[in-house]
Parts: C-alpha cells; sequence; structure tokens
C-alpha cells in the first residue's frame, strides 16, 4: 500500500465500544433509585475496501485500470432507504453538469436520519473530507492514457496523468444510457453484492510491451495508492524437467535462441522473459524441409559451425535439455509481433 494513507481489510476489527442503560424515576427520585442495566459491548468490524485490477480491453493493446470502492459502513450509495448518512462516502458528489454523480453531501454537516435532524460532529470528517477521487499516472514503460470513466477528469497533454476521477456507482449507472463502461465487483465484495464505486482509465500501448500504473486515491482517511504491471504482452509459462523437456514455441516468431533464453527486459521480442541461459544446455528442433535436426549449444555460441539452430518458429516443437537437478519455470512474452 503507498501514499501513506490508513487502509483496513473488510472484517477488521477497528474498535470496540459498551453501551449501558439507565432507568431512572424522575419523580419519585427519594423512592425509588436510578437502575443501571448490564453492559453491552459492541465490536465495530471495518466493512469497506478498496481495490485495483487490470481488465481486458477490446483487442491486445488496450488495458482498463479499475478501482473499486466501499465506504467503511459497506455502502457505495444509500441502498438501506433509510437515508443512512455517509459521512466517509467513496461516491464522489455530484457535479453541476452531471447526473451520474449522486451528491451525499460528505462536505455539509447538516444531516437527516429516520425522524432526527441535527449536525455531524466535526470529527467526524477528517481532512474536511474532501471528496473521493482518483489520481492515475503511468510511471514507467511506454503507453498512453486514451480515456477514463469521468468525462471531467483532467488528462494531461502527454497522456501519462489522469487526474481528479470520479468515481460512480454501478448500481445507479446504465450503460446504455450514460456510456460509461463498467466492471465485475471487486472479488472483496460481499456475496450477493450489487453495488460498488469504480473509477477507471483506459490505457494504450500498440507495441504491447509492459508499463507500470499507479493509482492514488484521496479521501478523508488520508491518500492510499495502489501499484500494478500491465503486461500487454501477455505471458506464457513453461516447466522444464531434467533432462529434456518438450515445448511448443509459443512466443515471437523468428527471435533469436540466444534472446528467447536469455530474456529481454522490457523491450525486443521476449519484453519480460526470464533468463534461463544459465540452466539450458542444448535445444533441438527438425527442420521438416531439410529432413534433419538443427541444434543450439549455449556453451558453443562462439564456435564456428556449433549452431546451427538459429531462430525459434512460433508453433514448432523443439526439445530443450537443463542441467537439473531441479526443474526450471521459463516465461516468455506470448503476445508479441
Amino acid at each position: 500500500m503507498l501514499a501513506g494513507g490508513k487502509h483496513c481489510k473488510t472484517g477488521d476489527k477497528v474498535g470496540t465500544g459498551t453501551i449501558t442503560a439507565t432507568v431512572d424515576y424522575p419523580d419519585f427520585r427519594g423512592k425509588h433509585f436510578p437502575v443501571l442495566s448490564n453492559a453491552a459491548t459492541v465490536t465495530w468490524l471495518w466493512g469497506g475496501y478498496k481495490d485495483v485490477t487490470v481488465e481486458a480491453g477490446e483487442t491486445d493493446q488496450y488495458k482498463y485500470i479499475v478501482f473499486h470502492a466501499m465506504d467503511r459502513d459497506g455502502f457505495c450509495t444509500d441502498t438501506t432507504g433509510l437515508g443512512a448518512i455517509l459521512l466517509h462516502s467513496v461516491l464522489s458528489e455530484s457535479d453541476s453538469s452531471s447526473t451520474l454523480y449522486e451528491s451525499f453531501d460528505d462536505g455539509d454537516t447538516a444531516f437527516t436520519i429516520a425522524n432526527m435532524t441535527g449536525s455531524a460532529p466535526s470529527n467526524a470528517r477528517h481532512n474536511n473530507d474532501p471528496i473521493e477521487n482518483v489520481d492515475f499516472l503511468i510511471d514507467s514503460g511506454e503507453g498512453i492514457i486514451i480515456g477514463s470513466s469521468d468525462p471531467y477528469a483532467t488528462i494531461n497533454d502527454g497522456k501519462q496523468f489522469a487526474t481528479d476521477v470520479w468515481t460512480f456507482s454501478t448500481l445507479q449507472n446504465d450503460p446504455a444510457v450514460t456510456g460509461i463502461k463498467e466492471f465485475p465487483l471487486s472479488s472483496l465484495a460481499a456475496t450477493g453484492a450489487t453495488d460498488e464505486c469504480q473509477a477507471w482509465i483506459k490505457v494504450s500501448n500498440s507495441l504491447l510491451g509492459i508499463l507500470n500504473v499507479l493509482a492514488i486515491a484521496n479521501d478523508d482517511e488520508g491518500n492510499i495508492g495502489f501499484d500494478k504491471i500491465i503486461d500487454l504482452t501477455n505471458t506464457t509459462s513453461y516447466t522444464l524437467n531434467f533432462r529434456w523437456s518438450l515445448v511448443t514455441w509459443a512466443g515471437a516468431d523468428a527471435i533469436s535462441v540466444s534472446d528467447a533464453i536469455k530474456g529481454t527486459g522490457t523491450s525486443g521480442k521476449n519484453p519480460g522473459g526470464n533468463d534461463i541461459s544459465a540452466s539450458v544446455t542444448a535445444i533441438y528442433g527438425w527442420d521438416a524441409a531439410a529432413q534433419q535436426w538443427l541444434g543450439y549449444f549455449p556453451s558453443g555460441v562462439n564456435v564456428p559451425g556449433a549452431n546451427d539452430l538459429v531462430s525459434l518458429k512460433t508453433g514448432s516443437a523443439f526439445w530443450i535439455a537443463i542441467t537439473g537437478p531441479s526443474s526450471v519455470t521459463w516465461t516468455i512474452a506470448s503476445n508479441v509481433n
């Protein structure tokens, strides 16, 4: 968790209270003494959550980074019908030009519950209870922000920042009317939940690389940050056992064998791949046209004529030998062209 804010998990114990009742007879105090009840202990549990997920886009080059939230009482909107007070609402206040973002008067002091009226205590709204909004930042890798759930959010000229993205209620939102896409509720949501506050950005990387996105939720509990790695390449992992393993290459077509087994960091044809070159002793591939086996030996890279297997073809099968005795996990980029 980044940014230094306070954050609890759903169900965490956040406080206890003791409640007693005193029965008094004002008109007969000399005759009947006040009676004190037994003490009832109340345990307060955190009912909310904050979460960020990465969701698939329309094609491989797009991803959605989605912020999910419920306030500490377990609400996004007041679904009780009782006029519940959301003193720490995670639903952004309304904008004068927006009908989707309903106001729950986070910044106001007046409130009404059933037949009770009054003012919220000043200490119930820490940091002046700023409205919930989310800032998104691409802090490494290549990619741009091309849209957000909030039409009034600010996306900077370089398309690396999206600031003041307001949340919306999935229960109130109708994508067919608003045009605002919504996503499945967080895995942290309660069973049977029908509502959640969400905010999102859409990122694009036409080279199908890897980028890193920070999402900072700003509210009265302090800023809470999430760090997400967005892998548009997609990856495939093989388990190589001692001595030989047969694998079908699912990575970039015509990649050099050296690049394939060494990985190429965040660039090249195997971005995000791990380096297994020290564990590999030999790789063989069948050349159907020449009707012969081609071989690659890491130890023979500088030996003229030792290696005649120079590249890996997507969809082709290869035998790989490792030093052992333990197995090796080989992760490769599997959506590279």
